[in-house]
C-alpha cells in the first residue's frame, strides 16, 4: 500500500472492528467513552477518501488496532440510517439521519444498502429528488458532505439543498444548525473534527430525468474551445460549463491520442411512457473491458520502460505480446491465444503504426502508449464534419452518478482534485495543455484527467467556497508500488498553484510542509476564515477526541 494516500485497501474491512450505534444516545454514548478513556473517535462512511484521513491512528480497518485494547474507536453507521419526510408550504424536505448511503454501495458493511436501499431510491419513490449527485454515489450523506464533495455542474449545486444539520460535539452536546447560524459555515465541510454529523436535513425537488449526449473528440478541433474564449462557433470551456446544467470532460492528453470525452445533460419532467437509454461507459462486455483496461494499465503499461531503445517494429511487437503473455502469467492465468476483439485491433495498429514511425519524431514507447490507450478511447466517428452524438436518457439517480459503472475492485484509481476559481479557466486550459506538451508521458501519464466544475459554496473549508470552480483530477491506476503523491501529482500541485488551487480534502493531499501544504491552504481559504474553522473546532473538541495524525499534520493543528 502507497504511504497514507492509498484508497485500495481502505475499502476492506472487518465489521468487528467498528462501533455500529443505532441511535443518537448510543453515539452520544461512544463520545462520552471517548473521552473518559482518552481515545480518538473516527467515523468511517463509505471509505472513498484516503484511508489515513478516514481511520483513527494505529488502525487497521481489516485487522483492527495495532496493538490490542489501544484507545481508539471507530464507527460505522450502518445501523444509524433513519429518514423523514416532511412538507412545508409545499416544499418537501427529508431529515436523514448520517449513516444513510446516497445510493447503493456494493462494498459497504453487511447487506445495506442494497439496490434500492439508498436515500436516492427512497426519493425516487416518493416521485422526489436532489438537485445534484457526484459522480459516484454510494458515499454516506455525511462523508459526501464532510469532504467537501459536489456534483458535475454549477448550476445546481448540493450544498444549496441543505436547511439544517444537526452534529454531536466532542462533549455529547448536540447543536441544531441552519444556514442563519453562524457555525454553520464551518460545520458543512468539517472532515469530521467538529463533531459526529447526526442528521442532515435537505430540500427536495420534484423527480426529473435527465437527456443528454457523450462524444468522443480530438481536442483539436473539438466542438468546445478548450483552450481560448469562444467564438460564434463555438463556446468557450468555461461557457460550456456555465451554460450547460450537467457535464464533465475526460481528457487523453498523451501525445497522438489529445482526446476528449463530452458528456453533458440537461434534465426535464418524466413525462408518461418514459422508458430509460442509459449512458455506458463500457458497452460491451461491460465485467471484461473493465478486467482488460486493469490489465493494460497494471500488468503492461506499467513495463513500458523496458521497451529497448533501439527497437525496431518487430521488436516492439514481441515485446507486446511476450509483455502480455507475462501479465497473464503472472495474474495466475493462462497465456492468451492473442486473438480476440479485444487484443488483435491492438496489435494491428500498433504495427501499422511502427511501420509508419517517423525516426527523431515518433519513438517506439510513445506509439506503445499511444496505440494501448486508442484501444481504451476510440473517436467518435464523423459525419458531415462534425462528431456523432450517442444520446441517453436516464433517472437522475442513475445517470448524474455515472461512474457508478466503474467497480472499486476492476478499476482501482487513485485521485488527487485541485479547484481554480472558474474565471481562470482558459488559463488553466493552456497552463495544463502546455504542461503536457513539454513533459511528455512524465507529465501526462498514461491515463486521463477529468476536468468539470462545480458552484459557490457557503461552507468554509469548501474549495469551491464563496466562487464557481474549475476541477482538475488527475488519474491514476492503483499498484502496490504506486506512488503518485511522490512522483506525479506533485507536478500538478505546483502548476496549478499559481491559479489559486484549492485541495478537495477526501482525495490527495500535498505534503504538510511543501509549497501546497498547510500554509497555502490556509491562504487561500483565507487566513481569518481558516482561524475561525479552528477556533470552532477547538471550542467543540477540547480534548482533542476527533483528531487524528493525518489532520493534525494537514491542517497544521497543535
Amino acid at each position: 500500500m502507497s504511504s497514507d494516500q492509498s484508497r485500495w485497501r481502505v475499502r476492506r474491512f472487518d465489521e468487528d472492528h467498528f462501533e455500529h450505534p443505532r441511535s443518537e444516545a448510543e453515539l452520544v454514548a461512544l463520545i462520552q467513552r471517548a473521552r473518559a478513556e482518552h481515545a480518538q473517535l473516527r467515523v468511517r462512511g463509505s471509505a472513498h477518501s484516503v484511508a489515513a484521513a478516514v481511520y483513527t491512528d494505529a488502525f487497521d480497518p481489516e485487522t483492527g488496532p495495532h496493538q490490542h485494547g489501544a484507545p481508539v474507536i471507530n464507527v460505522m453507521l450502518d445501523k444509524y440510517r433513519k429518514l423523514t419526510f416532511f412538507e412545508t408550504a409545499g416544499v418537501h424536505y427529508v431529515t436523514v439521519e448520517a449513516g444513510r448511503n446516497l445510493g447503493s454501495d456494493p462494498y459497504g458493511p453487511g447487506h445495506t444498502p442494497g439496490d434500492d436501499e439508498g436515500l436516492v431510491h427512497a426519493l425516487a419513490a416518493r416521485g422526489l429528488a436532489l438537485p445534484v449527485l457526484g459522480g459516484i454515489s454510494h458515499q454516506t450523506l455525511s462523508g459526501f458532505l464532510s469532504t467537501g464533495s459536489a456534483g458535475a455542474s454549477v448550476q445546481h449545486g448540493f450544498h444549496q439543498a441543505i436547511t439544517a444539520i444537526r452534529i454531536l460535539d466532542g462533549l455529547g452536546n448536540a447543536h441544531d444548525l441552519t444556514p442563519a447560524d453562524p457555525e454553520f459555515a464551518h460545520v458543512g465541510v468539517s472532515l469530521g473534527l467538529l463533531g459526529i454529523l447526526s442528521s442532515v436535513t435537505l430540500r427536495l425537488e420534484p423527480e426529473y430525468v435527465i437527456r443528454g449526449w457523450t462524444s468522443v473528440q480530438r481536442a483539436a478541433d473539438c466542438e468546445i474551445d478548450l483552450f481560448g474564449d469562444g467564438d460564434a462557433t463555438r463556446p468557450s470551456l468555461r461557457a460550456f460549463f456555465e451554460t450547460t446544467p450537467y457535464a464533465r470532460l475526460l481528457y487523453w492528453p498523451q501525445k497522438g491520442v489529445d482526446r476528449v470525452e463530452i458528456w453533458t445533460a440537461t434534465r426535464e419532467p418524466k413525462a408518461p411512457g418514459w422508458k430509460p437509454k442509459p449512458y455506458r461507459q463500457f458497452t460491451t462486455a461491460p465485467f471484461l473491458m473493465q478486467w482488460f483496461v486493469r490489465f493494460l494499465y497494471t500488468r503492461v503499461l506499467p513495463r513500458i520502460d523496458l521497451v529497448p531503445g533501439d527497437a525496431d517494429a518487430a521488436m516492439a511487437e514481441a515485446w507486446l505480446r511476450d509483455t502480455i503473455n507475462e501479465g497473464f502469467a503472472d495474474s495466475g492465468l493462462g497465456a492468451p491465444t492473442l486473438t480476440g476483439p479485444m487484443v488483435d485491433p491492438m496489435i494491428d495498429a500498433l504495427s501499422e503504426a511502427l511501420a509508419e514511425m517517423d525516426d527523431g519524431v515518433d519513438s517506439v514507447k510513445e506509439i506503445l502508449v499511444r496505440e494501448i490507450i486508442r484501444v481504451v478511447i476510440a473517436l467518435s466517428p464523423k459525419h458531415a464534419g462534425k462528431y456523432k452524438r450517442a444520446p441517453f436518457t436516464d433517472t437522475w439517480y442513475e445517470g448524474l452518478p455515472h461512474d457508478n459503472q466503474m467497480d472499486d475492485q476492476l478499476m482501482p484509481i487513485l485521485f488527487t482534485e485541485l479547484w481554480v476559481p472558474l474565471t481562470r479557466t482558459a488559463e488553466v486550459m493552456r497552463a495544463l495543455r502546455d504542461f503536457w506538451s513539454a513533459g511528455g508521458l512524465d507529465a501526462t501519464g498514461t491515463f486521463a484527467t477529468e476536468i468539470y466544475a462545480a458552484p459557490a459554496s457557503p461552507f468554509t473549508l469548501s474549495a469551491a467556497q464563496g466562487t464557481p470552480v474549475l476541477r482538475v483530477d488527475p488519474f491514476v491506476f492503483w499498484r502496490e508500488d504506486a506512488t503518485p503523491e511522490l512522483d506525479y501529482f506533485p507536478a500538478y500541485w505546483e502548476l496549478l498553484k499559481a491559479f489559486d488551487a484549492r485541495f478537495h480534502w477526501g482525495k490527495t493531499l500535498s505534503a504538510p510542509g511543501s509549497s501546497t501544504g498547510v500554509a497555502h491552504r490556509r491562504d487561500k481559504c483565507g487566513a481569518v476564515a481558516w482561524d475561525a474553522w479552528k477556533a470552532q473546532r477547538a471550542a467543540w473538541d477540547p480534548d482533542g477526541v476527533f483528531m487524528n495524525a493525518y489532520w493534525r499534520a494537514h491542517l497544521g493543528l497543535p
